[in-house]
C-alpha cells in the first residue's frame, strides 16, 4: 500500500518429442516413466520456465529485479558398459527413462 511497483509474470511450457533411434550404440533404450514399457524408438522432453520481473522508483532511480526458474522433465540416459563385471546389473543400467532432470533458477 502507498508504493507503485510493476510486477510482471510470464513463461512457458515447452515439450518435445521424437522418434527414432536414442542414438545410443550401447544397447541403451527409452522406457516409460510411468509403467515401464521399453520404447526404443521414442524420447521426449518437457520444460515449464517461470519468470519475473518487478520495477520500483527509488530515491537512487529505478529498482529492477528478475529471476528465472526452470523445471525439465524427460529421458535420460543411466549408463553402464555391457558385460562389465564393475557394472551392476538392474533393469535401469542400460535404459533411458524418464524422470526429472533437474531445476535451475537464474538471476540476472
Amino acid at each position: 500500500p502507498g508504493t507503485e511497483t510493476c510486477l510482471r509474470i510470464g513463461g512457458y511450457v515447452r515439450y518435445d518429442i521424437g522418434l527414432g533411434d536414442v542414438g545410443s550404440f550401447d544397447g541403451a533404450s527409452s522406457v516409460d516413466h510411468e509403467d515401464g514399457d521399453e520404447q526404443d524408438t521414442w524420447y521426449k522432453n518437457a520444460r515449464f520456465t517461470l519468470k519475473t520481473w518487478t520495477g520500483q522508483e527509488t530515491e537512487l532511480g529505478t529498482l529492477k529485479t528478475y529471476t528465472e526458474t526452470r523445471f525439465n522433465f524427460g529421458n535420460r540416459n543411466t549408463y553402464g558398459i555391457p558385460d562389465d563385471p564393475a557394472t551392476t546389473a538392474t533393469d535401469e543400467t542400460f535404459s533411458n527413462p524418464a524422470g526429472n532432470k533437474g531445476v535451475s533458477l537464474n538471476f540476472a
